[in-house]
């Protein structure tokens, strides 16, 4: 019950993040449209989906604002400090606010993706519900291209089920995204998706190289 009453506290405290920052970015604009968002990418040991409803400024076209859910799955050989602990599936799933604007804003071409969101992590005997905080930043390298680097962590601190013993959940992902037109974003990166324990030591969920597509409309 406790737990219960716990995520429900804490998916009601997102959903209010989200609807704020929704209101937010609709003021801060003259004129803002309704719009979807929808991403798939893909490699050989990993596979992830997302999905949103929000604005995006017509000052900013291809970018976006509002609530998202997404899910990921790997299938990798995990291993800890080092040491194969053999083929384990690994879900994460989403749910929470996105605000993303790759070719940057006003006269700057640099670029961002910002998320906060309640997730829920499973592997093996291994489970733990709380807190996720992600950034992307882009940067450009020619016109419609850009490299990006980021990272999203899921502290202990900001979870409550505090018995797993370990610090973080840490995903760290480099790449680049190429935009032919507004609205879609094709691009290709490497994920690399680990844990750190209380006693620092590093245990791998999984890694890859991907390719996938960014679509707003």
């Amino acid at each position: 019950m406790m737990v219960f009453q716990t995520t429900a506290r804490m998916f009601i405290g997102v959903m209010a993040v989200s609807v704020a920052s929704t209101s937010w970015a609709v003021e801060r604009r003259e004129e803002s449209n309704s719009t979807f968002m929808a991403e798939y990418q893909t490699g050989s040991d990993i596979e992830a989906w997302s999905l949103g409803l929000g604005v995006q400024p017509s000052d900013q076209p291809g970018s976006f604002g509002g609530i998202f859910y997404s899910q990921m799955t790997l299938n990798d050989e995990q291993s800890f400090e080092g040491v194969s602990l053999g083929e384990r599936e690994t879900t994460i799933n989403s749910l929470g606010v996105r605000g993303f604007s790759v070719n940057g804003t006003g006269d700057s071409s640099y670029g961002a993706d910002m998320r906060i969101a309640l997730s829920e992590t499973k592997t093996q005997n291994y489970s733990r519900t709380g807190l996720e905080i992600g950034a992307d930043f882009y940067s450009p390298l020619a016109k419609g291209l850009t490299w990006f680097g980021g990272m999203t962590l899921r502290p202990e601190f900001l979870s409550f089920d505090w018995n797993s013993d370990v610090i973080t959940e840490i995903g760290v992902n480099v790449g680049l995204d190429y935009r032919p037109v507004s609205g879609v974003g094709i691009f290709a990166k490497y994920y690399y998706e680990n844990m750190l324990t209380d006693n620092l030591d590093s245990w791998n969920l999984g890694s890859g190289t991907l390719i996938g597509v960014n679509l707003v409309f």
